[in-house]
């Protein structure tokens, strides 16, 4: 009975690296390999597991696919934040010419009210 199990697991696993969770030839499992995908990309696995890694990729079409996806939702993160940094920019700019009009305003007011007070103080 175990011996027909194992074979059809066996069978089970050579079908699925292609999909979700089997082996490969190498011997790591697709969702092994989909959990590590980001750390490998940011470069923070071992130097054994990269070498793991990349050789299960040469094989599997899938991992290839979604370790591009990770790269390309980096980009798109990127891009976005490009465009925040740009907002905040220019709203941090505006707000700079605000106080600086807020600043001559205030200057001017004062000086208005300096002449207002000497005027006074010559009509008296």
């Amino acid at each position: 009975m175990t011996e027909i199990i194992d074979k059809q697991f066996a069978q089970i696993n050579s079908e699925e690296c292609r999909n979700t969770s089997g082996l490969n030839d190498k011997g790591l499992p697709c969702a092994v390999v989909r959990d590590l995908l980001p750390l490998y990309h940011d470069r923070v696995v071992s130097e054994e597991t990269a070498d793991l890694i990349e050789a299960h990729l040469e094989g599997c079409e899938d991992c290839r696919a979604e370790l591009n996806s990770i790269r390309s939702d980096e980009q798109i993160e990127a891009n976005l934040m490009e465009k925040e940094n740009s907002s905040f920019k220019d709203l941090r700019d505006g707000v700079g010419m605000i106080r600086r009009k807020g600043t001559v305003r205030g200057l001017l007011i004062a000086l208005a009210a300096l002449a207002c007070c000497l005027g006074l103080l010559i009509f008296l």
